[in-house]
C-alpha cells in the first residue's frame, strides 16, 4: 500500500507488484517512447542499477468519475 497526497487528500494506494518506492528528480525521467492507450497513467521511466523506474501519473489513474465519489463530500464532520 501506498499513501499519497492527491487533490489535498490522502488516498491510500493498492500496488501490486511494487517492490519499493523511492523519490527521483523530474529530470532523472524521460519518455519512453513508447504509448499504451489502456494505461495512460503510465508516464515517463528513469533507470539505475535494478533496472527501469516507471513514474505514475496519478492524474490519469483515477478517472474523474472516481476522483467525484473518493473526493465527496458528505456533510459529516470529522
Amino acid at each position: 500500500m501506498i499513501l499519497v497526497q492527491f487533490k489535498g487528500q490522502r488516498l491510500a494506494l493498492i500496488a501490486e507488484g511494487v517492490t519499493e518506492t523511492l523519490r527521483k528528480e523530474p529530470s532523472d525521467f524521460v519518455d519512453s517512447g513508447v504509448g499504451v492507450n489502456s494505461a495512460p497513467y503510465l508516464g515517463p521511466v528513469a533507470t539505475d542499477s535494478r533496472g527501469v523506474i516507471q513514474w505514475v501519473e496519478l492524474e490519469q489513474l483515477l478517472p474523474e468519475a472516481i476522483q467525484e465519489i473518493l473526493f465527496r463530500k458528505t456533510g459529516v464532520e470529522t
